[in-house]
């Protein structure tokens, strides 16, 4: 899962998803580990019947389930504006820079917040949709380059540079987008084939707990609780401003230390993705 292998594909595969299938299932795992038994068994009893009922293979217990809304999205198109934002990045001030759009992550995490937080009122099928979205979805709002786009003369209005996935940065001698380097964590994270198997299970369980052994007490209580969801897209900004497009221009050689930046950053975001929602389905499940 980790190594110079990985960076060396990473251009060959599509720039679309907010970290990949294995970051979204470790951002479930994490927050797996902070429920209770009984939280777990009614997660697993939404993600059963959606497995069952969609059909959806791949999607076969609830932290597998974090990775559905991608798995989906080419077939139901409505919903791939839901999986991020675009706070403007514009540095020279360019005239004309559009605000993000209505129908956005932080408006799809608010909608399904509303429904998760009145189960009774909805049947199984409608919750566990809901839910699937909502796992998904808070880990894709603390990925940076789900929470804006870059403008400059290179990338200028209206589209800028889709999050992203238009700019280009090169990596061991390999031409990557700078959204499919950040979802990778630095090519840290692939997509493991789902449904896992139980060796791919340990691996996934033994690494987010690596992973809140490193980071979870680098966060206080106050920040796990924060569920002002502009408020993350806003930490994305920052992240973005402060990291992800910090010292670089399109076509960029990148250094090991941004490559290291990259993995120490997309880690903490992802740890505190867990943490943040491991809090709130304790509100809606325990």
């Amino acid at each position: 899962m980790c190594g110079k292998v990985l960076l060396g594909v990473l251009c060959s595969v599509a720039a679309v998803h907010g970290w990949w299938c294995e970051g979204h299932m470790l951002v479930a795992e994490i927050a797996s580990l902070h429920l209770s038994h009984s939280a777990n068994q009614r997660l697993e009893e939404y993600a059963s019947y959606l497995h069952k009922n969609g059909p959806f293979p791949k999607s076969a217990d609830w932290k597998q389930l974090a990775c559905w809304p991608d798995d989906i999205k080419g077939s139901l198109s409505m919903t791939s504006g839901w999986h991020y934002t675009d706070i403007p990045i514009n540095p020279d001030n360019l005239p004309d820079v559009p605000q993000p759009p209505a129908d956005n992550i932080v408006s799809a995490l608010e909608s399904e917040s509303r429904t998760l937080g009145r189960l009774s009122q909805y049947n199984i099928y409608e919750n566990s949709f809901t839910l699937g979205m909502y796992i998904h979805f808070v880990a894709d709002a603390h990925m940076p380059l789900h929470c804006v786009t870059y403008f400059s003369n290179t990338f200028p209005p209206p589209k800028g540079d889709l999050g992203g996935n238009m700019f280009y940065i090169v990596v061991n001698n390999t031409e990557i987008s700078l959204h499919a380097f950040w979802d990778s964590v630095g090519g840290m994270y692939e997509n493991l084939p789902r449904p896992l198997d139980n060796a791919n299970k340990h691996v996934l369980k033994n690494i987010a707990e690596g992973l809140v052994e490193k980071y979870g007490g680098d966060f206080t209580q106050l920040q796990i609780e924060n569920d002002n969801y502009n408020s993350w897209a806003q930490e994305g900004y920052e992240a973005s401003v402060d990291h992800v497009y910090a010292g670089i221009t399109n076509g960029t050689v990148v250094s090991q230390q941004y490559i290291d930046t990259a993995r120490d950053v997309g880690q903490r975001k992802m740890t505190l993705a867990g943490l943040r929602l491991a809090h709130l389905l304790k509100g809606f499940f325990q």
